[in-house]
């Protein structure tokens, strides 16, 4: 073996286009856009069920009222 077939070790230099860097600022890329819209669905989902929660309760609330009315008015007219 002669020294012209050893390698000689390279020292790292900086690599413009490697996978490594492009893959992880292609990730981050990806990752805002979708953790927005992830959380946007969720809190517009979430922000929609309570807003039905709420509707209901007021109509709950609605209906009684009308139910006591006419149990009062009921009332009323069966003693006149």
């Amino acid at each position: 073996m002669t020294t012209d077939d050893t390698q000689v070790p390279q020292p790292d230099l900086p690599r413009d286009h490697s996978w490594g860097r492009t893959g992880v600022d292609l990730i981050k890329a990806l990752a805002l856009p979708l953790v927005t819209l992830v959380l946007g669905y969720w809190f517009n989902s979430s922000l929609n069920e309570r807003q039905q929660v709420e509707s209901n309760i007021r109509l709950y609330a609605e209906m009684m009222g009308r139910r006591e009315e006419a149990d009062s008015n009921l009332r009323k007219d069966m003693f006149n």
